[in-house]
């Protein structure tokens, strides 16, 4: 029967999509936020217009993620042809921030589901998505924002079920429109009868739809749902209407059912005056009668098979098994995201508890460390305790292996989404004493490491949202019911998943997907084996068809790739190629596969990303563009190479001058009598170091001293440069010209200084009601509750208790709720990491920067931090390997000269082994240094500056942007006005007196909301000499233009 349904065997399935597809209005577009599932009750109350945001540059920064975007109108298309359910989903949305902005939407989806298409609209016409690898789509979706043109992408958030579409511009009072498509297998149980093979076979899907304001949405929203019945054929199938509010929380209302259908294939439609403002999604069921819940339901196509087996009933004398001990520890998840979930875990444990009746119970909590390890003997004091656990810090599943687990204990029921936001990944190669069941209630879940984790320690993986108490009760403690394994002759088929155990209950269907090989028999055998505890107790026979025919529009082969997948998805870092390919190849999104959407052919060809098909003519233009280019990317990285070295050159020439101390008395350029026949040429344009030349700003111009606080920086760069120049000519046109100074090539012994960080204090309520309370850790959590999207806050807090209080554990906890507020934001990471490396927690920062390269290897900042790490981690080789990339990289011009400073800080690494592999001896050059100053930042195309007052009674100037070499031979590096910087201020000899370092936010060209930017400086004195000094500080920054003192540094 199943064969009939896939591909050309019959295509009605296919039409019936087609023809919905078909009557899409373009004229009218619309939108949905829909998700489907096979999860009755994980998204229930879950509004997903939530989810939708905006993220703008305002004139106040807001310190939360997102503003609210609302729907206006949609349209969603549900096609049922059992047992496959798909969604299209079109989503319009209208911008009311009254400026252009970029638009996100974060859709939570249910397990088992797949993003099967997506899709934006252009000119009036929706344009298909291609596959492109996630970091290179990142970096294309970045460009084109600051170019201004339309782009659009969708992708997987790590270890999550949700995914994330952006897209841009959206522009004021104006529509938006993407399409999304799902595709999802029902979720299939079966009843038997007692004393009997029959039984009822069932399959339940939920299309979760809720909406925050329901008011607004257009009269020209549309539900609809086609079901083909020859699929259905025997299956009683109704479509129910959930709404929020009745006796038990959510009320279903029956829509549709198909005894009142006739037609061969049933089609209805909701308009918006048929739904609910409370509704919570809809409910489709399909039921049929059989008379050998056994049957098996076999599909082969294309050389791909499923088979959907319903797992084999248990034995009275195996189901009445005891559970495996009375001891029981309690692993509670505290992570700050975990809270949302606490009334409803801590009911299931109550139930848990109770039923069990345990002799002893150990409770452990943790979240980015293990916070509390505690016993009771009574059921009582163990729940009034968990019911008042406080939820703090991001969460590091490497706990479970890293002293969790009670050995005293029998098993485990740990309650956890299993989402990692901190620290180090758990291994493959990871052991579990105890055997852990997992229960998770939340809508995002990261089921893939559970269930790996859950069978692995012999345990089980259970979803809350999906089971009773009472069939929770029943599953814990128990020996666990799973598939074991698959065998065949490895000649007649290859690539079987599932490939290793899966958990499975009792009354559920289990499915195998594989590929045949072409062995020339008609038919092949697989021996599927199941188990309970470490005894197989059942083997179940197949004999498959084999099925090698290729047919367009086969659904088999996703199911395969997306199974595939899944069994790979456990360890992604580990098998991030793999993934990848699979999500090109099949079009499907992954945590390393992003579907991308441009609007021109010359989008595609800049990006060399092969357009859609639907697109034909951009697709045969670009086909035809290709075969005619050839790049060589070695010549292209020789090329960069000789012209960075050039740059280098003029840096060391610079670094091998000696420049004579100017004292007080021997002024520059202005004399009260006009004589200054004993002054020294500036000679700061003759080194320009590779950077764009400025011009020479004396420190006794109106631009650059007394004014520079307020008429310089009142200009943009340009008119500074030209005031400068101006004023320049009139002052030099008053004194006679001397003849140029060689300089000395004679090293400096080093000097004899200080440097005093001006201590971070920001100027909020929060921050004096800690610092004062009795206990401030408590206040923290209380204070939280105003603050809890904020990421200035947790920053603060976090400096007071590293800083202050010298609590390093507390510290770090409280800093890891930063990973917390968005999975997979670069800006969050790198706040993390900078403040991390400040307080010396080397590997968890490590683990941070190494994230972000993952996000955002498209820019040569990631390589940089996660360089500077390694080297103090004393991981040389690997240092040097990061900076060789970065020197060799092929970066967007914004970034250009980020090699000047990278190639200085290599042969800062060399001093540790002067045997790295530098990638050309020519930037070998020992660039020691009185003082060196650094300065990076988190948020991106974001212009911060670097300012430095040199002494002014020992000829010192304001070294800066517009005045970046000064006479003493303080030396100021690229502005980086639309990037992370760094920026530098390097003196060879410094002359002695005080060093101020300050830095100005000057502009921000953002799209995004940053809620301000956050800046690590680092100082260096006696730079890559035996008694270099080296000290940090980490500042944030909320608003334009302000100026803030961030280091004194004092040469005796």
């Amino acid at each position: 029967m199943f064969g009939k349904w896939f591909g050309s065997k019959n295509k009605a399935a296919d039409d019936d999509l087609s023809q919905v597809s078909a009557n899409t209005n373009n004229d009218a577009l619309t939108t949905t936020t829909s998700s489907i599932s096979t999860i009755p009750k994980c998204l229930h109350n879950l509004k997903l217009d939530d989810f939708v945001g905006v993220r703008m540059l305002g004139e106040t920064y807001s310190d939360k993620a997102s503003t609210l975007l609302p729907l206006v109108s949609q349209r969603l298309q549900c096609h049922v042809t059992y047992p496959i359910v798909q969604v299209v989903s079109t989503m319009t949305f209208r911008n009311q921030n009254q400026k252009c902005v970029e638009g996100e939407l974060l859709l939570p989806m249910p397990e088992g589901a797949t993003l099967i298409g997506y899709a934006m609209e252009v000119d009036g016409s929706l344009i298909d998505a291609v596959p492109v690898q996630k970091e290179k789509a990142k970096q294309v979706f970045e460009e084109e924002v600051r170019s201004g043109r339309k782009v659009a992408m969708v992708e997987k958030v790590a270890q999550s079920n949700s995914f994330k579409t952006r897209l841009y511009p959206l522009p004021y009072n104006t529509d938006k429109t993407v399409q999304v498509k799902y595709q999802m297998i029902l979720n299939e149980t079966v009843q038997k009868n007692n004393n009997s093979q029959s039984g009822k076979i069932n399959g339940t899907a939920w299309v979760p739809l809720s909406f925050i304001d329901f008011a607004a949405l257009r009269d020209d929203t549309k539900i609809e749902f086609t079901l083909n019945q020859t699929s259905l054929q025997g299956f009683e199938t109704q479509v129910l209407m959930s709404v929020a509010g009745g006796s038990s929380g959510v009320e279903d209302q029956l829509l549709w059912t198909s005894k009142n259908a006739s037609a061969r294939t049933g089609y209805f439609e909701l308009k918006k005056s048929d739904l609910k403002d409370s509704m919570t999604g809809f409910k489709l069921q399909v039921t049929k009668q059989s008379e050998d819940v056994r049957d098996m339901l076999l599909a082969s196509e294309n050389g791909y098979f499923m088979a959907s087996i319903p797992v084999p009933q248990l034995s009275d004398e195996l189901r009445n098994k005891s559970r495996i001990g009375n001891k029981v520890q309690i692993i509670w998840d505290c992570s700050n995201s975990s809270k949302n979930s606490h009334e409803k875990n801590l009911k299931n444990l109550k139930f848990i508890l109770e039923g069990i009746a345990p002799s002893s119970i150990y409770f452990t909590s943790f979240s980015s460390d293990i916070i509390e390890s505690t016993e009771f003997k009574s059921v009582s004091d163990a729940l009034k305790h968990v019911g008042g656990v406080f939820y703090d810090g991001g969460s590091n599943m490497l706990l479970l292996d890293k002293g969790v687990i009670n050995k005293s204990a029998d098993y485990c029921i740990a309650f956890t989404d299993g989402v990692h936001t901190f620290g180090f990944e758990i291994s493959p190669l990871a052991n579990f004493e105890k055997p852990i069941y997992f229960i998770t209630s939340g809508s995002v879940i990261n089921s893939h490491l559970l269930k790996h984790i859950a069978t692995k320690s012999g345990g089980v993986y259970l979803n809350a949202n999906e089971l009773s108490e009472t069939e929770l009760l029943k599953a814990i403690g128990k020996p666990v019911l799973s598939f074991a394994v698959a065998d065949f002759e490895d000649s007649d088929m290859e690539e079987v998943y599932p490939n290793e155990p899966v958990s499975l209950t009792e009354g559920g269907v289990f499915k195998l997907f594989g590929k045949f090989k072409n062995s020339g028999k008609e038919s092949v055998k697989v021996a599927v084996s199941f188990r309970y505890g470490s005894s197989v107790y059942h083997v179940q026979e197949l004999d498959l068809p084999v099925n090698l025919e290729q047919c367009e529009a086969a659904i088999l082969p996703l199911l395969w790739a997306q199974q595939k997948i899944d069994s790979l998805s456990t360890f992604p870092h580990l098998f991030k190629d793999e993934i990848s390919r699979l999500g090109q190849e099949f079009r499907i999104v992954t945590d390393d596969t992003t579907l991308l959407v441009l609007e021109t052919l010359d989008q595609y060809l800049k990006h060399n990303i092969t357009p859609p098909a639907s697109l034909s003519n951009v697709f045969k233009q670009y086909t035809e563009t290709k075969k005619n280019e050839q790049e060589s990317e070695e010549r292209r990285e020789k090329e960069k190479i000789e012209r960075i070295v050039t740059m280098w050159q003029e840096r060391v020439n610079w670094h091998n001058r000696d420049f004579q101390s100017v004292t007080k008395d021997q002024k520059i350029y202005h004399d009260a009598s006009g004589d200054n026949d004993d002054e020294e040429e500036c000679e700061c344009d003759d080194f320009d170091g590779g950077v764009p030349e400025m011009e020479c700003c004396p420190s006794e111009t109106l631009c650059c001293q007394s004014a520079v606080q307020e008429d310089c920086l009142m200009l943009d760069r340009e008119e500074c440069k030209e005031k400068c120049s101006e004023e320049r000519e009139e002052k030099s046109d008053k004194k006679p010209k001397k003849k140029k100074k060689e300089g000395s090539s004679k090293q400096s012994k080093g000097v004899s200084g200080s440097i005093n960080i001006k201590p971070w204090s920001p100027d909020a309520s929060y921050c004096k009601a800690i610092s004062t309370a009795s206990d401030p850790y408590k206040e923290y959590l209380k204070q939280r509750e105003s603050y809890t999207d904020s990421p200035a806050f947790y920053l603060d807090v976090a400096d007071y208790f590293l800083s202050s209080l010298k609590n390093s554990q507390l510290g770090v906890r409280v800093l890891s709720n930063i990973a917390e507020l968005e999975l997979e934001n670069i800006q969050l990471y790198r706040i993390v990491g900078y403040r991390l490396d400040q307080a010396d927690a080397l590997e968890l920062a490590e683990w941070v920067f190494e994230r972000v390269k993952s996000l955002a290897p498209y820019e040569p900042q990631s390589y940089r931090d996660l360089a500077l790490v390694k080297e103090r981690l004393g991981k040389y080789e690997e240092a040097m390997h990061l900076f060789n990339k970065v020197i060799t990289g092929k970066w967007d011009m914004r970034f250009d000269e980020i090699e000047m400073t990278v190639a200085t800080e290599m042969n800062h690494l060399l001093i540790n082994d002067p045997n790295l592999p530098i990638i050309d001896k020519r930037f070998i050059h020992n660039f020691e240094l009185d003082i060196r100053i650094s300065m990076a930042w988190d948020v991106n195309d974001t212009d911060l500056d670097l300012h430095v007052q040199e002494p002014a009674d020992k000829g010192g100037e304001h070294a800066y942007f517009g005045h970046n070499r000064t006479k003493i031979g303080g030396y100021v590096s690229r502005d980086f006005r639309q990037g992370y910087g760094p920026e530098e201020y390097m003196i060879k000899k410094a002359p002695k007196g005080q060093y101020r370092a300050t830095t100005n936010y000057y502009s921000s060209h953002t799209q995004t909301l940053t809620g301000g930017t956050t800046v690590l400086c680092t100082f260096f004195t006696n730079y890559m000499r035996p008694n270099e000094q080296r000290q940090m500080s980490t500042i944030r920054l909320a608003t334009h233009r302000s100026d803030v003192v961030v280091c004194d540094i004092q040469i005796d």
